[in-house]
């Protein structure tokens, strides 16, 4: 695999991603492997989230997300907002579409 050089504008991107999503979701978006991601945050003195957390949603979560689709947001564009992968929305309106809201707990 040869190597791509990083122009400004993805150093620039992975700056406004690093903060959201993690070093393997950033990888997907930029095209790049993660050890590429995470050798040029070290490089450029960005922070990125190293360990991958499962988040907890919610009803409410899931009915925002809905909603979202439903507005014709990109699975991707909702991944963003709630920091996490596109993969992972997909399913989470998969599920939700199978199962109901009954399979999230409420916000207390």
């Amino acid at each position: 695999m040869q190597n791509k050089a990083w122009t400004t504008k993805d150093v620039k991107l992975l700056k406004e991603l690093a903060g959201d999503l993690h070093v393997d979701c950033i990888s997907i978006v930029l095209g790049r492997t993660p050890r590429a991601i995470a050798f040029v945050a070290s490089r450029e003195g960005i922070k990125t989230l190293r360990h991958r957390q499962k988040k907890r949603y919610y009803a409410e979560d899931v009915a925002d997300i809905m909603e979202k689709f439903a507005s014709n947001k990109t699975s991707l564009e909702v991944a963003k907002e709630y920091g996490t992968s596109s993969m992972s929305i997909n399913s989470l309106v998969a599920r939700a579409k199978k199962q109901g809201f009954d399979g999230y707990p409420k916000r207390k």
